[in-house]
């Protein structure tokens, strides 16, 4: 009976959507320590493990994109599934999965787009989705893209950026006022190595590199 079924199933509860400007403290519940924030980025291709960035974040310098990319990383902040068949908002951890899908040689590489979720195609168009919503520019003008390993927001134009992200890996000082830089990772040898990557004609690598894992936590003084 239908009727029965719907009146003793539970309805899963909805998840509401994101709406910035967002929390910074909602981000980080439950990180213990007091160490500067670091994120830990596990990469591997074809299942097998090719090393870890670790990144210091600075969340007194650009709070909305660490509040962003901390939320969406542990599944505190919701993010549209852009998929015709996707389950609308959700809370679960974005970047575990997703693809490097964008890299450009001895430039950068790119990640971040819910498109590819699950699709290495990422719908066909890699770069062009995001998570339901855009955050504030936070561009200071001491940051700036003078060396590799800088982590910086993807964006579209002023104050679209969402999800996407991306680590230089040598100066690009052309960058500079146009992206929120909010942190800086090491093994830029890794950074390197993985710029060389052959790639399609969309700059999408040809052998699959992915986010095994994205972890935050607080470095130890």
């Amino acid at each position: 009976n239908p009727a029965t079924t719907s009146a003793t199933t539970p309805a899963s509860a909805a998840v509401a959507a994101t709406t910035p400007p967002l929390d910074l403290a909602q981000s980080l519940v439950g990180i213990k320590g007091i160490g500067g924030l670091q994120a830990t980025i596990s990469l591997a291709s074809e299942g097998k493990p090719l090393g870890a960035l670790r990144c210091d974040l600075l969340p007194d310098k650009a709070p909305q994109a660490v509040a962003a990319f901390v939320g969406l990383a542990r599944g505190l902040v919701a993010f549209k599934d852009p998929h015709p068949r996707g389950s609308g908002w959700q809370k679960k951890p974005l970047y575990d999965g997703l693809p490097i899908h964008r890299v450009i040689p001895e430039l950068l590489i790119q990640s971040g787009d819910p498109k590819c979720f699950g699709d290495a195609q990422c719908m066909f168009s890699p770069g062009s989705g995001d998570p339901g919503f855009a955050i504030p520019d936070e561009v200071r003008p001491e940051l700036r893209f003078d060396q590799g390993g800088v982590l910086a927001m993807a964006n579209r134009g002023p104050n679209t950026a969402g999800s996407q992200f991306f680590i230089t890996v040598k100066a690009a000082p052309w960058l500079s006022g146009q992206h929120t830089i909010f942190g800086q990772c090491d093994n830029v040898q890794l950074l390197e190595k993985l710029s060389q990557v052959e790639t399609l004609s969309n700059d999408v690598p040809k052998t699959p590199v992915v986010i095994e894992r994205l972890t935050i936590t607080r470095k130890t003084k």
